[in-house]
């Protein structure tokens, strides 16, 4: 294909993936956001009701019966949905959550969910262009990409559909990469406190920080460790001012983690994690051994690809590639701390699942090296197999291969897969095989 045609054929699939889009905008939307009426109520509730304690029993019980009678009030047909179906409203959020959705709220629910659901929608889709454009993903392969991980991704439209965060989050995590992608102090303080902050907006990032602190050590990068946690510690205390500014009393952080167990921890909740739904699991205390197992496992084998690297004499690369090569090992150590929050955190929901999509990215990046042609095509095939586990869960259920509502075991195989895969892509990468 000559230079005149490719550039034709690229035009005519950028129109089309913005027709696609387009599309998109229109319909990727929900008729009873129920995860984003209770992050925006709250905040509401607070600032125009006297409240004590929003994480307690009585409070919430006040606030949703309050919202009922507003909801019929209003000209919010939207509202007035969620609100007709919701039973309860039990706030599970961390105050630096509630704070944040409260700061950026105008106090009219249409106009406030409308600006939401854009924002997601333009971080997702912002994040998987900007990420294929960074590893070089042909256009044509661009638009596969975007449609597979919206159009046919169970996750993305579990999210959009319950008002979710994880278009949100997908947004953040990229920042944090990106960050390490550049070199300097600045980047690396703005990468810290982008993952501080992600973390207490919602925890589900905690491991990647742990397993980025043990390969910073491992690489005697430590003046980076201590740049990183520097913007942590900014981070975290924002995280502790700002709710104090906007709620004062009535959203504390020990209020909030007091009376997490009792509503998360629950039998419903806790079948929603892997050791849930293979083995009936409902200790907690089972699940976080086992999430620590994972992580010294996982650091343990970090530590001694370091040992096997240092014996090799094959890895003969330009001082450049050194730079892509770490922020590719950053990149992959990130995955697999989301990869063991997955796999032992005991409350896993399907949109949850969202926060892989960085993840095939990183395994099914262009490479331009031979070896790849005949080692990677099994690779590449068994990547995109652990994207159907977790992308395709109604057809499972359709087939009778699960009973699950939104996802079972087959989209926690595909954590596993990626998982695996991405050790052995770290390893082949740090002994120079590749």
């Amino acid at each position: 294909m000559n230079k005149r045609t490719l550039i034709g054929f690229n035009t005519l699939i950028i129109i089309g993936l913005l027709f696609f889009l387009k599309y998109g905008i229109q319909n990727w939307r929900s008729s009873t956001p129920y995860d984003y009426d209770k992050f925006w109520v709250v905040g509401q509730a607070i600032s125009s009701m006297k409240i004590d304690d929003i994480y307690s029993r009585s409070d919430s019980i006040k606030i949703r019966r309050e919202f009922q009678k507003r909801a019929e009030d209003s000209d919010s047909n939207l509202l007035k949905s969620v609100v007709k179906s919701r039973k309860n409203l039990v706030p599970t959020g961390t105050p630096f959550f509630y704070s944040v959705f409260y700061l950026f709220s105008f106090g009219s629910y249409d106009f406030d969910y409308e600006n939401y659901r854009l924002v997601s929608l333009f971080l997702y889709i912002g994040s998987i262009v900007t990420l294929c454009l960074i590893f070089k993903f042909p256009i044509w392969s661009l638009a596969l990409v975007i449609i597979f991980f919206t159009q046919t991704f169970w996750p993305f439209h579990t999210d959009f559909e319950f008002g979710n965060v994880g278009q949100i989050q997908v947004g953040g995590l990229t920042l944090f990469l990106l960050c390490q992608k550049m070199e300097g102090h600045f980047y690396h303080f703005i990468g810290g406190l982008v993952i501080g902050l992600l973390v207490l907006f919602k925890p589900t990032l905690i491991f990647c920080i742990l397993l980025l602190s043990v390969f910073w050590l491992l690489e005697g990068r430590v003046k980076k460790l201590i740049i990183e946690f520097a913007g942590i510690g900014i981070a975290l205390a924002i995280g502790i001012i700002l709710p104090i500014l906007m709620f004062g009393q009535a959203c504390r952080w020990h209020a909030w983690y007091a009376t997490l167990p009792s509503v998360l921890y629950t039998k419903f909740y806790l079948t929603g994690g892997f050791l849930g739904k293979l083995l009936n699991l409902k200790s907690v205390s089972l699940y976080g051994l086992f999430g620590a197992v994972l992580l010294c496992i996982t650091s343990l084998y970090l530590f001694w690809v370091r040992v096997v690297q240092k014996k090799t004499t094959n890895r003969e690369i330009l001082f450049s590639e050194r730079k892509l090569d770490c922020w590719i090992d950053e990149y992959s150590v990130v995955m697999l701390g989301i990869g063991i929050y997955f796999l032992s955190g005991p409350v896993v929901h399907s949109h949850y699942f969202v926060l892989t999509v960085p993840w095939p990215l990183l395994l099914l990046r262009p490479r331009c090296l031979s070896s790849f042609s005949h080692y990677f095509r099994g690779f590449y095939w068994m990547v995109f197999l652990a994207c159907i586990f977790i992308a395709v869960h109604p057809i499972f259920k359709k087939l009778n291969l699960t009973n699950y509502p939104n996802h079972s075991l087959w989209s926690f195989g595909g954590i596993w897969i990626l998982y695996g895969f991405t050790l052995l892509e770290y390893y082949k990468r740090k002994i120079g095989q590749f």
